[in-house]
């Protein structure tokens, strides 16, 4: 397991620092793979939130290599999709997925965000029903370059916010 060059806490916060990004996304892999493990040695079903993007790249083909974990006790969600794109499209985030983890590990299910229905809102709804019946055990994310989570760019975060999926602007940038 790579080590991190430097460990600190900020309040309850753990930082890590690596030497490279090989180093974290396998190390973070290793510690996600233990805790699935565990999670599933307690319970018969664990709800996993994924995000998207480059800084997941690495980190999950670590996670998928390093096997022996029953991916068909395990129920996937992801974090966030553009609006109007086609599940197809080599730019959405569920053909990302699709792709990249569901046709490897094959998981009791994976909900995705529709980004192309007919009625966004409808979407966004029928989503978040899915989100508080099944409590999430485990997201899995990464901090985008401007400081954002999933779409939530902070000229838009709102942590006062109750909704657990919204339509956003997103930064031009």
């Amino acid at each position: 397991m790579p080590a991190a060059t430097k460990s600190f806490r900020v309040d309850d916060l753990l930082v890590q620092i690596y030497n490279s990004e090989a180093e974290m996304a396998q190390d973070v892999a290793e510690i996600a793979h233990e805790y699935l493990q565990h999670l599933l040695e307690q319970q018969n079903t664990v709800a996993v939130l994924l995000a998207t993007g480059n800084s997941q790249l690495k980190f999950l083909d670590g996670l998928i290599a390093l096997g022996g974990i029953d991916w068909s006790n395990i129920i996937l969600f992801h974090l966030d999709e553009y609006l109007g794109i086609n599940a197809d499209h080599p730019a959405s985030f569920r053909y990302y997925l699709r792709e990249r983890l569901e046709k490897q590990v094959l998981p009791q299910r994976f909900n995705y965000i529709a980004g192309d229905a007919l009625e966004p809102i409808v979407e966004c709804d029928s989503y978040n029903k899915l989100l508080q019946a099944q409590p999430i055990d485990l997201c899995l994310l990464g901090v985008g370059e401007n400081g954002h989570l999933a779409f939530n760019d902070p000229a838009v975060a709102n942590f006062q916010d109750t909704a657990k999926i919204k339509l956003v602007k997103l930064d031009q940038i």
